[in-house]
């Protein structure tokens, strides 16, 4: 099963070890170039003044409801602001094209597994498009991606 990390955005943490809510998922941090979740961002504006970062190895499940760590004490203190500490946010946004020249569309959001690895993007043409035509799918294992500076190369992999 894979999910879009925009349905990740606003579900509630619980550690394992009490049951206490430790705070809601803000946002996900990922490397594009090794395909893989890095951790995710929670806040709690009750407790903590800036948003801290649960490393994917400490994360115990990513839920349909919930996402549950083993314990609050891998929470991390985030970076300043979120943009630096998300490697993959260069590449939301971002123009996907095919050695052909043909512009697939723009990576709207990211793909995770309930191995909580990254699969894969969904990109977008554009509302109308969308609505037509639904979104693209492009999945790690069956295109090769080489991230540019600007835009990003789609090659099928062989």
């Amino acid at each position: 099963m894979r999910r879009r990390g925009q349905e990740l955005i606003g579900l509630p943490i619980v550690e394992l070890e009490e049951g206490e809510l430790v705070g809601k998922l803000v946002d996900i941090n990922f490397s594009p170039e090794q395909k893989q979740l890095v951790g995710v961002i929670v806040e709690n504006k009750r407790i903590w003044k800036q948003a801290r970062l649960i490393p994917q190895e400490k994360l115990h499940i990513l839920g349909k409801d919930i996402i549950i760590i083993e314990n609050k004490r891998d929470l991390t203190q985030a970076e300043k602001s979120l943009e630096s500490l998300n490697s993959g946010a260069k590449v939301m946004g971002k123009e996907v094209i095919t050695e052909q020249g043909e512009v697939l569309g723009l990576v709207e959001d990211v793909l995770v597994d309930q191995g909580q690895n990254l699969v894969g993007y969904e990109l977008t043409d554009g509302l109308i498009q969308d609505i037509l035509a639904g979104r693209k799918i492009i999945l790690f294992d069956e295109i090769e991606l080489t991230y540019g500076r600007d835009i990003i190369i789609a090659t099928k992999s062989e």
